[in-house]
């Protein structure tokens, strides 16, 4: 999210499809069959699979590491800071869509944060 109020908050959003996890437990065969179907099809490369400790750094760096400032960069990718779009789909790097976002987010909890 490209905006100044995370000046003020330190916010971290993650996913981390290549971690190796207990998680595909909840998903069904038929489900795992068709998602990689749509990533063939999409030419989707799967990520190389990381250990817990290596997929939760970055988040972790994002939340304790008193040195990260949000001026570094927009997103982290693997602990640094990146605006590069090819690791950053160009989307999300667009300031009105961060603003968007931002209420949107502040309508699903019902709360105004001031910055």
């Amino acid at each position: 999210m490209q905006s100044t109020r995370l000046k003020m908050f330190k916010i971290a959003t993650n996913q981390q499809p290549g971690i190796k996890s207990n998680l595909q437990r909840h998903l069904t065969p038929d489900f795992m069959t068709t998602a990689l179907e749509l990533r063939k099809n999409f030419g989707i490369i799967m990520p190389e699979r990381k250990t817990l400790q290596q997929g939760c750094s970055t988040t972790l760096r994002a939340a304790l590491d008193p040195g990260s400032s949000v001026e570094d960069g927009v997103f982290l990718s693997d602990c640094h800071f990146t605006a590069d779009e090819k690791i950053v789909a160009r989307h999300a790097l667009n300031k009105e869509n961060a603003e968007k976002l931002w209420g949107l987010s502040e309508g699903i909890v019902g709360e105004k944060f001031a910055y």
